[in-house]
């Protein structure tokens, strides 16, 4: 089975952001799209008179500050499940490039206002939420790990990188996550043995 925790903590940052956006009732939606950098939403055709996010994954790279030696005991939980020692997950820093487009400039700043405060709140990201309104399984780190760390950081070209012909102001930020190790060693478990105790001082 292929790891589905990018996928999920992209998905739970696209919704978390919206979220923040969410402005006095009866106030347009502005939706946050989750898209692949290779295909950029051109404000004029795509969103039009409508203001829109859009949240780029655009990078990813190991990420030392969190990484651990070792293996971990895993024990069979459910009928059929492998009992053993897997190896411990490896941790990425996922980068991420924010921007919105479509509508009035006005109502583009307080887009963005509203995401780098949404984001300034959330020092981490928590998967459980998502996971908890869905059939999707949590990934085995979001149990482990709780939640993931972001920081916000400088993206003064964003905009190139996306491959945008003009500028566009973007915002940049990075979560670092846990992937799961495919590698699981079994164990043997000992289920009799005799133990004798010798009468007399050691």
């Amino acid at each position: 089975m292929r790891p589905r925790i990018l996928y999920e903590l992209s998905r739970r940052l696209a919704i978390l952001l919206e979220e923040g956006m969410r402005g006095d009732p009866g106030s347009p939606r502005v939706p946050v799209f989750l898209c692949h950098p290779l295909d950029p939403v051109d404000a004029g055709e795509e969103t039009g008179a409508h203001t829109a996010g859009i949240l780029y994954p655009v990078g990813i790279s190991p990420e030392a500050r969190y990484r651990q030696q070792g293996y971990t005991l895993e024990t069979a939980l459910e009928r059929g499940a492998r009992e053993g020692l897997r190896r411990k997950s490896l941790w990425v820093r996922v980068r991420y490039l924010f921007l919105v487009a479509g509508g009035s400039m006005e109502v583009q700043l307080e887009a963005l206002a509203a995401a780098l405060r949404t984001l300034h709140d959330h020092p981490t990201v928590d998967l459980q939420p998502i996971l908890a309104d869905t059939d999707s399984q949590a990934p085995p780190e979001a149990g482990e790990h709780g939640s993931f760390p972001l920081t916000i950081i400088d993206a003064p070209e964003g905009w190139r990188e996306l491959g945008l012909q003009d500028h566009r102001v973007t915002i940049g930020f990075e979560v670092a996550a846990p992937i799961a190790s495919g590698v699981l060693e079994p164990v043997e478990r000992v289920l009799e043995r005799a133990v004798r105790l010798d009468e007399g001082s050691p």
